[in-house]
């Protein structure tokens, strides 16, 4: 994945470099583009039936992203803003569990834009502190997202950390 966005990067006649993650974490690559340092995050959702996707989670909204400025990425390297841009690249596929081993996954579509672009107002799953992805594929194509900006994102789900704490994440 990360080979296309290099090819995309070099078509355009960006300068930049990509440093992939230290397994685990936040994010999956950096990508150096044009002076930008830019969080990189590759996410996939399976189709469901027509139009509808299964919700990607979008990474924490506590942690590092409660606490932008604290080093707590790439092995304290690192925080949240560091970063000029987060960006996601999503892997929509088709599953066919009675196909061959080839024919098992069709990849549907590839999206890539800003992380704001891709969220809703709504967690990811249940049980961990995740920010939830769209999951109408037309809408996913078209980068239609419930907020109108960056900022109006990470205020909401920074807000939604502090009313809805997990594991021990709250602030006092």
């Amino acid at each position: 994945m990360l080979g296309r966005v290099t090819a995309w990067a070099k078509r355009a006649g960006h300068v930049f470099t990509v440093n992939e993650s230290f397994g685990r974490g936040y994010p999956d690559a950096d990508l150096l583009l044009d002076g930008r340092l830019i969080a990189v995050e590759v996410k996939s959702a399976r189709v469901i039936k027509d139009d509808r996707i299964s919700p990607m989670t979008l990474g924490t909204y506590n942690g590092y992203f409660l606490e932008p400025d604290s080093k707590k990425l790439r092995r304290g390297t690192r925080c949240y803003n560091d970063y000029k841009e987060h960006w996601i690249i999503s892997v929509v596929y088709k599953w066919n569990p009675g196909g061959t081993t080839l024919d098992m996954v069709e990849i549907r579509d590839i999206c890539v834009g800003e992380k704001w672009q891709f969220a809703r107002r709504t967690s990811g799953s249940g049980d961990t502190a995740n920010i939830g992805g769209i999951t109408s594929l037309d809408r996913l194509r078209k980068l239609e997202s419930e907020f109108k900006s960056n900022k109006e994102f990470e205020d909401y789900w920074r807000d939604y950390s502090m009313k809805h704490p997990r594991r021990g994440h709250m602030r006092l």
